[in-house]
């Protein structure tokens, strides 16, 4: 608490400090060297740290880069938020940094500490600091034989700094504003220009800084040097995407993170520090990305690494950033339905049964809604979506009731809109507005006949059917189809008397017939129309006993009239198994690029391969192709046709289709058919799929390369 004094321009302020604990040595010169940090603060002028600065200074908050700083000491202020319900009030903090020294002769940084309670009491610390380098000449640095016992300090009210003209030359500069390294600022000014542009955040500053570790947590930087300006002038112009606020703390994110993936025991704590951190609003997606990634998520995804550590982070990144689940069903192999769980999988749900009922159930129902779209887009199957919801020991079964109720209460919506009119524009769904579209235009459509089935849903059928809501299954079977599977329309309506039609949601509901009961009332039918027109068939039949015999004797002067097919002739594909080659064409160019993928992966291959290079280097040639190029071209050999195009055809699909790409395609298919049925491969088809043809032609191809690479190492 401040406290005036008789005279009118002095203040009494309590200014507490506290600096980094070494075990220090005096110097002969009457300096001193560290022996060693003792990871405890000395010269500490009160009881106990406050919580809240050591996790900004845990956080790095006032950190400068380590060796970075100059020989004059750097200044940080900053205002620390408390925290209301631990009755921390909001504090002012100063670190005066110094070059030190430690026994071997190397640099380090010290801290010494200034802090006033308040978050107007910054200019209160500046004051002081100013008093005392006027009595002593220098700035109060760290200093491990100095020890300050009262905090109480008397100082000068200093006179207000005018911030209009502040405001006018840095309301357009954009934070952190960095200073010129030129101009002498001092500290109660550059303080005073933070405040202005700090707004409603907390207050920082940097002054005579070379390197800080957190730049981007500065609202104004002062630099310390000429090289110091211009790599902050980089930093601002290259301002990162994901930023943690001040007020998070990162450290013990960071943490938290660490202690839940590397134990199988989860540690509640670490848990709870997870579940604070989703309910801060501003921590960004992109941020939580950036902390994740920083663990090594992206290393793990790229490279196939499952270890227990992995496994556990990624788990808890798709209960966090609900965007990633479909990418961890995928890195996962979740396959769902009656397979059993693999040992990467059993670890992965042991995690979330430790920890997904602790996690906020919005946290996790958010999740299944971002994947429904990918679900009807068919990226995501039915079987893994129900693994997530169905699995005992999955952390989003919690959301299992809540999904379906929130299906029903949308269908709901949907079959009480007017019936003149259906609209989605006036509803906010709680699936997403977007995903019932296609649906509710379908029933619109149903109504005038125009149209009688929607496939697009038919992966909500399956799930449903897979989750045994036989109901909504029966309701999308009949959306998907036009009727319902015989089996689910009696699951769906075990008591229904007429067993032809039911209403869900005010569709009408009818099950399929079965192919007896098709083939039965076609058959009925038919007989019917005899017996009533039993005249005209036995006309009919009679003439067509006359035109039977006929065909029969021409058929037989024209089989031996004619030639018989030559063997090349039989082996020449139909225009029918050339259509279907070239409509599975995609098929194709995604097995060729495996094989060349594969190969080019190969280790005996690499083996080979580099010995041949390390031959051609020393004969000083250059290397004829790139190896992804040579297994292309050994393919092309080896299915009779070098004069195929590999790149535009097979490589890259994503190009415009014009006749000449259409002919070469029609090239590959024939080239791959002749092989097959040169090779006696079953089916002869003229596609490539990850079948008897795959796998022929790339021991084939592997084969021809070593031969190539050891001829030419033999030359």
């Amino acid at each position: 608490m401040d406290s005036f004094n008789g005279n009118s321009n002095t203040i009494t302020v309590e200014i507490y400090e506290f600096s980094t604990g070494i075990k220090a040595e005096i110097t002969p010169d009457g300096g001193w060297i560290s022996r060693g940090f003792t990871g405890r603060y000395m010269n500490a002028t009160l009881p106990q740290i406050p919580y809240t600065v050591e996790r900004a200074i845990a956080n790095k908050r006032f950190a400068v880069v380590e060796g970075a700083n100059s020989n004059q000491p750097a200044v940080i202020g900053r205002v620390v938020p408390g925290e209301p319900d631990s009755f921390i009030p909001d504090l002012s903090v100063v670190a005066v940094v110094s070059r030190g020294r430690d026994d071997g002769g190397r640099p380090l940084s010290v801290y010494r500490y200034f802090l006033c309670e308040g978050a107007d009491s910054l200019w209160k610390i500046l004051s002081w600091m100013e008093e005392y380098a006027q009595r002593v000449g220098h700035l109060p640095v760290f200093n491990p034989f100095e020890t300050r016992l009262d905090p109480s300090q008397e100082i000068s009210i200093p006179p207000e700094i005018p911030s209009e003209k502040l405001e006018h030359k840095f309301e357009h500069k954009s934070v952190p504003i960095v200073l010129s390294w030129e101009y002498q600022y001092n500290l109660r000014l550059i303080n005073k220009i933070a405040e202005i542009k700090a707004g409603a955040e907390p207050v920082s500053w940097a002054y005579n800084a070379e390197a800080l570790e957190k730049p981007w947590s500065f609202v104004v930087i002062h630099p310390a040097s000429e090289r110091a300006y211009g790599s902050f002038l980089q930093l601002q112009a290259n301002r990162p995407l994901a930023l943690m606020p001040a007020t998070v703390d990162e450290q013990a994110l960071k943490s938290a993170i660490k202690r839940l993936i590397n134990s199988s025991q989860v540690k509640p704590e670490a848990v709870t520090e997870i579940k604070t951190a989703l309910g801060n609003q501003k921590i960004t997606s992109d941020y939580w990305h950036r902390l994740f990634d920083g663990e090594g998520v992206q290393h793990a995804l790229s490279q196939n690494l499952y270890t227990p550590q992995f496994i556990r982070l990624i788990t808890l990144r798709a209960m966090v950033i609900p965007e990633t689940l479909p990418e961890f069903l995928d890195w996962l192999n979740i396959k769902g339905g009656r397979q059993k769980p693999d040992n990467n999988q059993v670890i992965s749900l042991e995690f979330q049964e430790a920890i997904g009922s602790q996690l906020p159930p919005e946290q996790l129902a958010r999740g299944i809604k971002l994947i429904l779209p990918k679900l009807l887009e068919k990226q995501i199957t039915p079987e893994a979506v129900h693994w997530l919801l169905a699995d005992r020991h999955s952390a989003w079964k919690h959301y299992r009731k809540q999904f379906i109720n929130d299906v029903q209460a949308d269908l709901e919506v949907i079959s009480s809109f007017n019936r003149r009119s259906y609209s989605s524009e006036s509803n906010s769904f709680r699936c997403g507005d977007k995903i019932w579209n296609r649906l509710i235009n379908f029933l619109r459509l149903l109504r005038y006949r125009h149209r009688h089935s929607e496939p697009y849903y038919k992966p909500l059928a399956k799930l449903f059917e897979c989750l045994r809501e036989y109901r909504l299954s029966a309701y999308f079977y009949q959306v998907v189809f036009g009727g319902v599977p015989k089996e689910i329309f009696n699951q769906a309506f075990p008591n229904s008397r007429q067993k032809s039609e039911e209403y869900v949601f005010g569709l009408p509901i009818k099950p399929m017939m079965t192919p007896q009961e098709q083939i039965s009332k076609q058959s009925s039918g038919i007989l019917k129309f005899i017996i009533e027109n039993i005249e005209f068939f036995c006309i009919i039949i009679g003439l067509s006993l006359v035109s039977v015999t006929i065909t029969y004797t021409l058929s037989e002067i024209l089989t031996v009239q004619s030639p018989k097919p030559t063997p090349e002739a039989r082996n020449e594909m139909t225009k029918r198994q050339k259509n279907r080659a070239l409509n599975n064409f995609n098929i194709t160019s995604q097995s060729i690029q495996s094989i060349v993928q594969e190969l080019v992966k190969d280790s005996q291959l690499n083996n080979k391969l580099v010995e041949t290079q390390n031959k051609i280097l020393e004969n000083q040639e250059k290397l004829p192709h790139k190896p992804e190029s040579q297994v292309a071209i050994v393919i092309k050999e080896i299915i009779g046709d070098s004069s195929l195009q590999y790149t535009g055809v097979i490589k890259d699909e994503s190009q415009d289709v014009t006749q000449n790409m259409n002919i070469e395609k029609e090239k590959w298919v024939k080239a791959i058919y002749k092989y097959q049925k040169n090779r006696k491969i079953n089916p002869a088809n003229g596609i490539i799929k990850n079948t008897a043809t795959y796998n022929r032609l790339k021991n084939e191809t592997k084969t021809n390369i070593l031969k190539k690479l050891n001829k030419q190492n033999q030359q």
